[in-house]
């Protein structure tokens, strides 16, 4: 079980990853017009534009997404009393400003929540507020470190009539996108939570998911708060890229570096897509995924 004393996470560019891909659905108009002209446009915002969306975990398509288990020392009365009175003032009457008879009060609260198991019950509801604060409010850029998935091509790109969005992870902030990690059990963080970085405590909440999307090879970017001195508010990504809302942002352009066109896209749709690649200066390179003969594999050659 991943848990907070054990989990350390790595990101693209320490495990040497050169690109990381985002696939994307681009339909054609069929019985959605709207709904389908609005998923090609963000596809081409982003090839164009650097225009990219972060969603937030209860936004994708897992509900097992940022469900981290909470867990809370166990233990004789004065050994728990030791170990959380320790959190109290090294972390949080310095975070506070506690003055010393306020920090007396506070151990005092303590040691009767420990006499009266109140402490343990508290677990239950620190939990339920951190998992729905994990799945509502960080978003995220979902990527993969590989391009040829064929289940990833037909979840996520359409059945293969989609495209694969190519980013370069030897650039920054794209190379330092975590790893995520995969897991039989839901990550554990031990209480007291303010023993740990935020930027610890939201990477192992969101970016550990089931053994079953291992084959994804998943990096994410999650553009958590930040703590002092940084303003309240404010979000790793903020200065890093221009946002023109709290889930959009327009990454800069040299990071998007390519696309890749699904073995199934329609002839228009490729021809639209050519133009968007084109018209960019310089222009974008594109390829296309086709079947390989022998084997079920896919293959991958220049268009443009």
């Amino acid at each position: 079980m991943p848990d907070s004393d054990a989990f350390r996470p790595s990101n693209a560019y320490e495990n040497g990853v050169r690109t990381l891909y985002k696939y994307m659905r681009y339909p054609p108009d069929g019985d959605q017009p709207e709904v389908n002209r609005e998923l090609r446009r963000r596809v081409e915002a982003l090839l164009r534009d650097g225009e990219a969306y972060f969603p937030t975990a209860a936004e994708l398509n897992d509900p097992f997404e940022a469900q981290p288990r909470f867990r809370a020392k166990q233990g004789p009365p004065e050994e728990l009393f030791d170990h959380y009175s320790k959190a109290l003032r090294e972390i949080h009457a310095p975070e506070m400003g506690w003055d010393p008879p306020t920090l007396e009060e506070m151990e005092r609260s303590l040691r009767e929540r420990i006499r009266t198991g109140e402490l343990h019950a508290l677990a239950d509801v620190i939990e339920a507020k951190y998992r729905t604060e994990f799945r509502t409010l960080y978003p995220m850029l979902c990527l993969a470190a590989t391009r040829d998935s064929i289940q990833m091509w037909s979840y996520y790109a359409e059945s293969h009539t989609g495209v694969c969005v190519h980013f370069d992870a030897q650039l920054v902030p794209i190379g330092t996108a975590h790893r995520v990690n995969y897991s039989r059990e839901y990550p554990t963080i031990w209480l007291p939570i303010g023993g740990l970085a935020p930027d610890r405590v939201v990477t192992l909440a969101l970016g550990t998911k089931s053994l079953a999307w291992g084959h994804e090879k998943e990096y994410r970017l999650i553009n958590f708060p930040q703590g002092p001195p940084h303003p309240p508010g404010s979000r790793v990504f903020d200065t890093v890229f221009r946002w023109k809302s709290p889930q959009l942002a327009v990454v800069p352009k040299d990071r998007v570096v390519g696309v890749t066109l699904g073995a199934s896209i329609k002839d228009d749709q490729i021809e639209a897509l050519l133009r968007v690649c084109q018209d960019r200066r310089p222009p974008l390179p594109v390829e296309w995924a086709s079947l390989e003969r022998d084997q079920f594999a896919l293959k991958f050659s220049r268009l443009a």
